[in-house]
């Protein structure tokens, strides 16, 4: 069993972040996402972050190899986004918080893109993709598109979510929670979503079962290679 303690982030620089840690959602606003993190990075805790935190400026300033590739398997599918990595609104909070790309990252937390390169007793982050590994295990159950979460009213928002959890509940342990968590909050459904799912491809990651599109230096994307 993996000792790795893992929160997964959904970021957003101009409304709460919203997190999970396994047990409870937290809403944390961009100003204190730093602060809060750097309260609970310690020993072997993994952040699975939803936003991009590597690119080779000697490739591009705008997109990746990976964004690329993704955004291809996608192409067919609206509810899902793999925009490249320059068109994304992340970059600020993202910056703040872990100090990747750019900044000082808080102290010890090391950006890792394979579970072998884990470190020992310190914490560790990953980028990681909800839509898309959603979609991934959407395609393994159902041939319909993959449900809009993220936009329009709030009834077919919510609705969508209700499909999505009803038809992966298998991958997803914590599907009550999310649910009665969107039910309480229906403009943020889709964060508290996209935070569960952050998590549970941390704690896949630690464990040894998900895969890794792209590398740590010209950026990367953790999904799960499992039902």
């Amino acid at each position: 069993m993996t000792s790795w303690s893992v929160l997964g982030i959904d970021p957003a620089p101009s409304k709460d972040t919203v997190a999970f840690d396994g047990e409870r959602f937290h809403r944390i606003k961009p100003q204190d996402i730093r602060d809060w993190l750097i309260e609970r990075l310690t020993g072997e805790v993994l952040v699975s972050w939803d936003a991009p935190l590597a690119f080779d400026p000697a490739q591009s300033f705008y997109t990746r190899p990976v964004d690329k590739i993704l955004a291809a398997f996608c192409r067919d599918e609206p509810a899902v986004n793999v925009a490249p990595f320059g068109n994304l609104s992340h970059w600020s909070i993202t910056c703040h918080a872990l100090g990747y790309p750019f900044g000082q990252p808080p102290e010890n937390l090391v950006l890792v893109a394979e579970p072998a390169e884990l470190p020992r007793d310190r914490p560790a982050v990953i980028e990681v993709h909800p839509a898309l590994a959603m979609l991934l295990w959407w395609r393994q159950r159902r041939s319909e598109p993959f449900p809009q979460y993220k936009r329009g009213p709030s009834a077919s928002r919510l609705a969508a979510l209700q499909e999505i959890l009803d038809t992966l509940s298998s991958c997803l342990p914590m599907a009550e929670a999310v649910l009665a968590a969107a039910q309480a909050d229906p403009p943020r459904a889709d964060d508290y979503l996209d935070a569960a799912v952050a998590y549970e491809l941390g704690v896949r990651f630690a464990a040894g079962t998900t895969y890794t599109v792209g590398d740590r230096v010209s950026g990367f994307i953790v999904l799960p290679d499992a039902p």
